[in-house]
């Protein structure tokens, strides 16, 4: 799965990839360090099967006072869980 937004180089917030990362592919790309932190727990966790840093980008309608306005949102990871550890059939995607 590409990448929707890339990530560059910041020069007030953390940011970097996570170039151990056996679970996603190619380099996981993080924002802060509590993303960073999350991938790394992901990789950790048994029923992981996957998981792809800003999967898709998406525009979701607003309402505000003037009228309706669309506004896009990336999310920072879809993460592949499998119903048992180990597990290589995906039972559901998350999201976060």
């Amino acid at each position: 799965m590409p990448e929707a937004r890339k990530i560059g180089y910041g020069r007030r917030a953390l940011t970097g990839l996570l170039t151990g990362a056996r679970k996603t592919p190619g380099l996981g790309a993080f924002e802060s360090a509590l993303e960073r932190d999350l991938f790394i727990l992901l990789e950790f966790d048994p029923r992981v099967i996957a998981w792809y840093p800003q999967p898709l980008t998406v525009s979701v309608p607003l309402e505000s006072g003037t009228g309706r306005r669309a506004s896009r949102y990336t999310p920072d990871v879809a993460i592949e869980y499998s119903a048992e550890p180990g597990g290589r059939e995906v039972q559901r995607v998350e999201l976060c």
